[in-house]
């Protein structure tokens, strides 16, 4: 891998492994300064005003890898944590509802899940 302007690029694509330890490499980089109609559609449909959905296009070259450590804890199981769902009553979009952690995290990650 080489740095150049503080950002690392591949030498080769490829996951390596040596001495039973797994390596892995960083996406290559790539400029992203455009964000297509579609996108944005899906996004401003999400909430996300257009500066916002614009500036998520800008993040993937500065953050070409993302990883995400999820507590697997029993604190996990506390039951206060909270999560957006569609309300029932028509004179409310969402409603936030009490639940455990482990519910919380699950339905934040399944969104980035489904935006990715």
């Amino acid at each position: 891998m080489s740095v150049e302007q503080g950002r690392a690029f591949l030498a080769e694509p490829e996951d390596e492994e040596h001495d039973g330890v797994k390596e892995f490499n960083l996406p290559a980089h790539r400029e992203y300064d455009q964000i297509d109609d579609r996108q944005l559609r899906i996004l401003t449909k999400e909430g996300f005003t257009v500066g916002l959905a614009k500036s998520l296009a800008k993040t993937e070259s500065a953050f070409p890898l993302r990883l995400w450590i999820i507590d697997n804890s029993g604190s996990m199981l506390s039951p206060d944590g909270h999560r957006i769902v569609e309300s029932r009553d028509p004179s409310q979009n969402i409603k936030i509802v009490d639940c455990t952690r482990w519910a919380e995290i699950r339905d934040c990650i399944s969104y980035h899940v489904k935006m990715a």
